[in-house]
Order: C-alpha cells, then structure tokens, then sequence
C-alpha cells in the first residue's frame, strides 16, 4: 500500500488481519506498527503510534459516564481532526478534550478508572494535574500526561487537556467509528465521542480570530486554526456536515459564552461577525501547518478564504 492522502488511516487498519493475540512486550508492539506504517506507506512518522495511544486514552476518558450513560469527556481539537480527516490531517501529540458537568470531579472519576482498568494489555497513570491560566477564563482548563504502559514498562506518554464547558459544546455531541486496533492484538473501542464539528468550527473561528495586541495582553499565535478552518470549509462544502447554519448557530453560542466570561474578568468581549486577520509573525507557523496539509495557499489568501466564508456563515 501506498500513502494516499484521500485514504483514511482507519480505512488501513481495518484492513490488518487481526493478530489473535496481545503484543508480550513493548518491543513486540513497536515492531507490529514499524512494519504497519511500512506497508502502508508512512514509515517512521508515528501516525499509527499516535493513534493507537490516543484512541485508548481517549476510550479509558471516556468510561467516565453521567446518570444517562453518556460520556462526558468529547474529544476536540487536532487529534479529533486527525480522526476526521485522516492522513490529509495536520499531525498533533496532544490529547484535547471538553467536559460536561464538574471539571473536578471528573478529574477523580478518571483517576478511579485509571486505578481500576485496563485496555487491553495497556496500563494507565497520570502526572501531576496542572492548571492551564487562561485571560478572561473563570474555570481554567486543565494539563496532565498520561503514561501507557505495557507489562509494566512504559511504552508512550501523551500530553492531555481538558477544557471546561462552555454553552451548548459539551452537550454536542458525535460519536464515530474508532481506529481498529485488532491487527496490533488491541481490542478495539465500540465507539468514540468528539465535540460536534459545529463547535469545532466555532471554537476555532474564535481563536483564529482573536485581537493581537501584546501591550494589552492580547495575543493571537494561532496560525494553524487557519489552516484547519480551510479544512473545516472545504468538508463542509463537500459533504453539507457541518451545515453553515449548525455552525452559525455554534459560533453565535460560543462567542455570547465566551463574552460573558469576558465581562466577569472585566475584559472586552468578542462580537460576532468577525473576521481573520494575518499578523506578520504567524509566517512560519502558517507555512508548517500548510505545508504539513499540502495547502497552497498563502496565509492571505487562506485568511480571504476564509473571510468570504464567515459572510456567508452570518447570513446562513
């Protein structure tokens, strides 16, 4: 097989003939994937390492339910759109994710299932939770490693955020196929939740859109939303999901969220409509991240892109 930028890695992996027994050691597994990533085209680019650890991370944050038996940790971010656009992904090492209800508390209910669990041959601990300050935030999102282990010796350690509700996002919510991990003698999660792309959209048109102006503590790094916004774009243009009236609907809610919190920090809030501005020093940033999708555009003409969309998005 062959990298095909159009081929998802899922779509690779399901066709793996399943291995019938766990990997005896590390070793053994990163042999299995060496050889996977060679056959597929990919080789020594960590993709599939990336996404066998994320995606059990991510089923072990997961068994954290609610009184309905509904997950309250969505995955968002990077790693959700590795999952959504396969191999034509920018690639992330970290872990992001929204939860519903008490931050806190879910901080212990995931340590119980980390204490309590395994997945498969794998075995989980945490480092030390940090908390992430962030301008204008009531409730600061939260850092953390996760060590996976593999008969007792460490085999990948991810990098993990969970950020806390806010308006409709934890509540929006869309379940997809997991990678199967069968040809790697993994079980394979029934499922996985992501935040619904929607508020993916939304969330980063925020972000993308964010003032620069560090004398006042205002700081837009954010070049690479830019490059996942055209992407966002461009799937829904093609597949009419997410429409541009679910997405306005998401950024409408998540602008007058994040206003709030902006008032209460006494901070000017953002308003919507609003549109991206390309500042000199996102430059290499901008490039990396295009280049790592094969998008030729320049930062100008991703940002008029991109413009041109949010007009049609406010009149939706």
């Amino acid at each position: 097989m062959s990298k095909n930028k159009e081929e998802s890695l899922h779509e690779l992996m399901a066709g793996m003939k399943p291995r019938g027994k766990e990997p005896r050691n590390a070793g053994v597994l990163d042999s299995w994937i060496d050889h996977a990533e060679a056959d597929f085209g990919i080789a020594a680019s960590g993709r599939v390492r990336w996404l066998i650890a994320s995606t059990v991370i991510t089923a072990m944050l997961q068994q954290v339910v609610d009184d309905d038996n509904a997950c309250r940790f969505s995955l968002k971010g990077g790693t959700l759109l590795q999952h959504v656009f396969g191999l034509a992904s920018r690639a992330t090492k970290d872990i992001d994710g929204i939860v519903r209800g008490d931050l806190d508390e879910f901080l212990e209910l995931m340590d119980e299932q980390f204490v309590s669990r395994n997945w498969g041959p794998f075995e989980f601990a945490r480092s030390e939770i940090e908390q992430i300050r962030v301008p204008g935030k009531s409730i600061c999102p939260r850092r953390f490693v996760v060590t996976v282990s593999l008969r007792n010796k460490t085999w990948r350690k991810i990098k993990v955020e969970v950020s806390p509700d806010e308006g409709m996002a934890g509540s929006a919510q869309e379940p997809f196929a997991a990678p199967s991990l069968e040809g790697f003698g993994i079980p394979t999660p029934e499922k996985l939740v992501g935040m619904a792309m929607c508020y993916q959209a939304a969330q980063k048109i925020h972000a993308a859109t964010d003032p620069h102006d560090p004398d006042k503590g205002y700081r837009n790094n954010r070049p690479r939303d830019l490059v996942d916004l055209v992407l966002i774009k461009q799937l829904s243009d093609s597949t009419g999901h997410p429409s541009k009236s679910d997405i306005k609907r998401a950024v409408i809610d998540t602008f007058e969220a994040r206003a709030k919190e902006a008032v209460k920090a006494d901070r000017e809030p953002r308003v919507w409509p609003t549109k991206v501005v390309v500042y000199p020093h996102w430059a290499n940033d901008y490039l990396a991240a295009a280049q790592a999708v094969d998008l030729r555009m320049s930062a100008e003409e991703a940002a008029e892109v991109v413009n041109a969309w949010l007009l049609e998005l406010d009149g939706a």
